[in-house]
């Protein structure tokens, strides 16, 4: 029987696609906002134990906010119990200190591909972990669906994550630009829109925690 005969599974795939990209751009915004203001208040502020305390805060907030959304879209609240949430938090919010420690001891080129490597894997095991939480209660395709292989599908998001968090701490670290996009005279001075490179660096970074986060959302929908 084809698909059009069976119009069922052609509203299931829309509705999780649809579903999915939703959280995803919902996660991306809490993700995209929460790391740059972390990786901001850390790199470009003095680092004090209060910033340390402030950005570990932010990290925290916006991971509890992640796992709000993930239950909503593909599971349910009360299968995430505090300690689930609590571990899943963590392990989230812990990675992204450890990510800049590493990349800042090594230094240079090798720093930033070894960190990125941590990231990867840190992330990768986060996303596992939430699977495992959500399982059960996920909206299982069609049988007729081919899944990618679970070793693949754990590491995309976290290869992902991991790329844009490079991007935006190589472009840190290495350039040095910025581009006037629009400028008008005033009475007393001219006034310019100016646009740096750690802002294309973050900006950077929002494209790959997008895609990242579609990615995730398909893996958690996957049989």
């Amino acid at each position: 029987m084809s698909v059009l005969q069976r119009p069922g599974i052609l509203g299931r795939r829309t509705q999780n696609r649809v579903t999915g990209l939703t959280a995803a751009f919902s996660v991306t915004i809490v993700e995209a906002l929460t790391v740059s203001a972390w990786f901001a208040l850390v790199v470009f502020e003095s680092r004090t134990p209060f910033t340390a305390l402030a950005g570990l805060s932010i990290l925290l907030f916006g991971a509890v906010l992640r796992t709000g959304i993930l239950a909503t879209t593909v599971g349910r609240l009360e299968n995430l119990t505090p300690s689930r949430r609590t571990v899943s938090a963590i392990v989230f919010a812990g990675s992204w200190p450890c990510w800049l420690l590493v990349a800042e001891g090594i230094g240079g080129p090798e720093g930033l591909i070894v960190a990125g490597a941590v990231l990867s894997a840190l992330l990768s095991a986060h996303c596992s972990l939430e699977r495992r939480f959500v399982r059960s209660h996920t909206m299982v395709p069609p049988r007729n669906i081919v899944p990618v292989p679970r070793t693949i599908s754990a590491l995309v998001p976290g290869l992902l994550l991991a790329a844009g968090a490079s991007t935006l701490l190589a472009v840190t670290w290495y350039a040095d630009w910025s581009v006037v996009t629009f400028a008008f005279p005033t009475v007393a001075e001219t006034v310019a829109l100016e646009i740096r490179s750690v802002l294309a660096g973050f900006a950077a970074f929002a494209c790959f925690s997008f895609v990242a986060q579609e990615r995730r959302f398909a893996w958690l929908h996957s049989p």
